[in-house]
């Protein structure tokens, strides 16, 4: 429910006023007492701004209107019966609740006629709303309600001034205050149907649904070696060779690693001066007068999206690019935020045990007694030559306790000793340190920010290299927030790779792999068994005809695209669930590719395993694709309220003002206009960010461990575009999701069946859209029916092509 609290209480208390200054005894057959009572409620107590209302407007074949509201779009016709006999309700008291019109009618005709009469006008201007005042008593209806007789339309009765005054005021704000009228809130007290529940779907007819799609042997067997080879690559991303062969840096990724080399280099060099320094204290002034902050840095941050690559940029810079000056020169400490920590507060216990126990690989021994004393030796020089190493000097046994409690001073502070131990490596051993966080941007962004400065901390009071994965959305509010004024971190931008050329490389590799022609170090994994060795011929004949497929079909990589939002490791494991699916025929495709004859895989084919996931019919839960004609009450209009708002972002996601970006005030005002209550459109912006067609400010948050969050600024993405670009338009998807939509009509709801007969399905598609395309008549914009017309028509053009297709077959 939206709230009004604060405009209520302060309307509340301006109506008690008014009614205060009432006198006693006024003339309510007199017209002008009716017109100032109803003026000072409209413009004092429910404050409608006057230049948003018309008086006395005429409209041909229908005469004077005493009120319209809302321009150029008008929302609520108010007719006062400022002339003439007006009506007077009879006596009672009326219920809380709206009431029929037949009630009405049949206690006060006049009040009906002027009822009649005011959704006469309210039809004529298209007006949601139709209403009537005396000046004490107001009545409001909807002007339109499909299926609905006029006898049954419900009316909202205030019957008095003083039942408004002393229990009604809060349902007579939200029936007409300008806030609940423009937010289309009566609309939910009004319609019966709004509040009725959708009819059981098809889908609740078919016995066992969902029903998994059960492959026949040969294309399981076939599936099962596809995904043993694509999993085995897909685990294996730390190999050279993997990196070498599928890694696909753009020209600015390429500047990017050069500027990441250049920054190792830089620090190697540094590091080796100030170990030179260490050992010629002589020079040590020198170095530091040319290095003013040698011993800082500042964490090195590599920014982008969840899902393009910055995790694969940093593998490909440690095992490929950098790996000369990093094997060489460096300790490599790898932290893996992707499950652990759990908690903010947990982060830096977790980063300080896992450099300690990655320190013990290097050998080295940092709590060993011998090491500290080491590390901290010339800590120790100074603390003989204290007061109290003086006095101890002829004291052995105390002198040893004392030493134990002050190394034990540092030791203990793990943060501090730390600092000491980086630099004893760059003095003894002759290395740096560097420090990769990675998978740090799937984390929430709690655990971000506490990483982060973590990050930073270490980079300025340990002198190391420190690399950091983050999201834009991260760095923006840290930036907002002044943790980055002082730090002032160093930031590389991954962008989104072609999706294209990156499955393309892939299914290379995948062929290469399977073929066994790759150099032995890409086989890190033990053997298959026989019977899948005797398989991977073909299944290297199947990658190199996916490979070729992108090749010649551009809108496979969009679909992969499109479905991922950009998201590679997504992208990767869609792949995985379309060559196993059973909605792919790969036994025929290989039968074909070992008669030496071409195959390329055409869009419907893959587009059919993504919408029905590992079942026979479409489930909304299994797809990756969501169904736009689900509605959840009784309500034909609910049936485009999907599709609306993701036509109307996609119609403004070339915005640069906002970079696409759309105020959710816009669109609540966009389909208020056209019917559609607050809840109903809050209720569908969350459905839609929840199903990833649409994305906030703070871009896609890792579904693996965050759910999306409505919040006041949302533009399309590329699955949402999509969805109303090519997706809703074709008959595939109309096909899948007509189990999963209820339908409102008795006839064409028995109809519609259970069929896997191609002629029955083009069949049953054509009944759908017809039946959705009745429903766009109780929708009376004109733009939105030809949007909506526009999307039908398409369908039966793709249903028809469909046919006409089978019949040259």
């Amino acid at each position: 429910m939206m709230t009004t609290e604060w405009l209520a209480d302060d309307a509340h208390q301006a109506f008690r006023e008014f009614c205060a200054s009432l006198k006693p005894n006024e003339d309510l057959n007199e017209a002008n007492t009716r017109a100032r009572l109803i003026d000072e409620i409209l413009f004092t107590v429910l404050r409608w701004d006057k230049h948003d209302v018309l008086h006395e407007r005429y409209v041909k074949d229908v005469g004077y209107l005493d009120y319209e509201f809302d321009r150029p779009q008008c929302s609520l016709i108010l007719e006062a019966k400022r002339e003439g006999k007006t009506f007077v309700l009879p006596g009672q008291n009326y219920p809380a609740e709206p009431v029929p019109f037949g009630l009405i009618a049949t206690e006060c005709k006049e009040a009906a006629a002027a009822l009649t009469q005011a959704q006469s006008y309210a039809n004529q201007r298209g007006a949601r709303y139709s209403a009537i005042s005396n000046g004490h008593q107001w009545l409001l209806t909807m002007t339109f309600v499909p299926n609905q007789s006029v006898e049954d339309r419900l009316i909202y009765v205030f019957e008095s001034l003083d039942a408004i005054k002393s229990h009604k005021f809060r349902k007579f704000f939200e029936c007409f205050s300008p806030i609940c009228i423009r937010a289309n809130l009566p609309s939910q007290l009004l319609l019966d149907a709004r509040r009725a529940p959708a009819p059981a779907k098809l889908s609740a007819r078919i016995n066992g649904y969902p029903i998994a799609a059960d492959r026949n042997v040969l294309s399981h067997a076939v599936g099962g070696v596809l995904q043993l080879i694509w999993d085995a690559i897909d685990g294996d991303q730390d190999n050279e060779m993997f990196l070498r062969n599928c890694y696909i840096p753009s020209e600015p990724s390429e500047d990017m690693l050069q500027i990441a080399h250049t920054l190792l280099t830089q620090r190697a060099s540094t590091d080796e001066q100030l170990a030179a320094a260490a050992i010629k204290p002589a020079t040590r002034k020198s170095v530091l007068a040319r290095q003013e902050r040698s011993d800082r840095e500042q964490p090195v941050v590599i920014l982008g999206r969840i899902g393009h690559g910055k995790s694969t940029f940093l593998k490909y810079l440690r095992h490929v690019a950098a790996k000369d000056i990093l094997s060489k020169k460096y300790l490599q400490i790898d932290l893996n935020f992707l499950r652990t920590p759990a908690t903010a507060a947990e982060v830096p216990s977790f980063i300080m045990g896992q450099v300690q126990e990655q320190l013990k690989t290097y050998k080295i021994k940092f709590a060993e007694d011998s090491f500290v004393r080491r590390v901290l030796k010339p800590e120790l020089i100074d603390f003989h030559k204290s007061p109290r190493g003086v006095l101890l000097k002829e004291k052995p046994d105390e002198l040893a306790e004392a030493e134990v409690t002050f190394l034990e001073s540092f030791t203990n502070e793990p943060e501090r000793y730390m600092a000491h131990v980086m630099k004893f490596i760059r003095r003894s051993h002759h290395k740096s340190v560097a420090v990769f966080f990675d998978n740090l941007d799937r984390r929430g962004d709690d655990i971000q920010e506490q990483a982060f400065l973590r990050a930073a901390a270490m980079a300025n009071d340990w002198g190391i290299l420190v690399f950091v994965c983050l999201r834009p959305g991260t760095m923006q509010r840290s930036s907002a927030s002044g943790v980055l004024d002082t730090m002032s971190p160093r930031t590389l931008v991954i962008p989104q790779p072609n999706i294209g050329i990156v499955l393309r490389k892939r299914f290379q590799y995948a062929s290469q792999y399977a073929a066994r022609t790759l150099p032995l170090e890409a086989y890190t994994h033990e053997r298959f068994d026989d019977e899948t060795e005797r398989q991977l011929p073909e299944a290297s004949s199947f990658f190199r005809m996916c490979d070729q497929s992108i090749h010649r079909n551009p809108a496979l990589a969009k679909q992969y695209e499109a479905v991922s939002n950009g998201n590679i490791r997504k992208v990767m494991d869609y792949v995985r669930k379309v060559i196993t699916s059973q909605h792919l025929n790969t036994h025929k495709i290989i039968q074909i590719l070992n008669s030496s004859r071409e195959y390329t895989l055409a869009a419907h084919e893959t587009l059919r395993a993504m919408i029905y996931g590992p079942f026979i019919h479409f489930e909304p839960n299994a797809s990756l694709f969501t169904n736009l004609f689900d509605i959840w009450h009784a309500d034909p209009a609910e049936h485009f309220s999907r599709v609306l708002l993701l036509d109307y972002c996609q119609r403004h996601a070339n915005s640069v003002a906002k970079y696409g970006f759309i105020p959710v005030t816009t669109l609540h005002n966009y389909m208020a206009a056209i019917g559609y209550s607050a809840n109903h459109v809050t209720d569908t912006l969350s459905l839609l960010v929840n199903r990833d067609c649409l994305e906030g400010q703070d871009e896609y948050r890792d579904r693996e461990t965050e759910t999306p969050v409505l919040g006041e600024d949302v533009r399309i993405t590329s699955l949402g575009s999509f969805h109303i670009t090519t997706l809703v338009r074709t008959f595939l998807y109309m096909d899948a999701v007509t189990v999963d939509t209820p339908i409102l009509e008795d006839e064409t709801r028995a109809s519609i069946k259970d069929s896997q007969d191609i002629r029955d399905r083009l069949k049953r598609a054509r009944i759908f859209s017809g039946y959705l395309g009745r429903q766009v008549e109780h929708l009376t914009d004109t733009d939105v029916r030809r949007v909506l017309s526009d999307i039908f028509s398409a369908v039966a053009n793709d249903i028809t092509d469909i046919e006409e297709g089978s019949k040259t077959n």
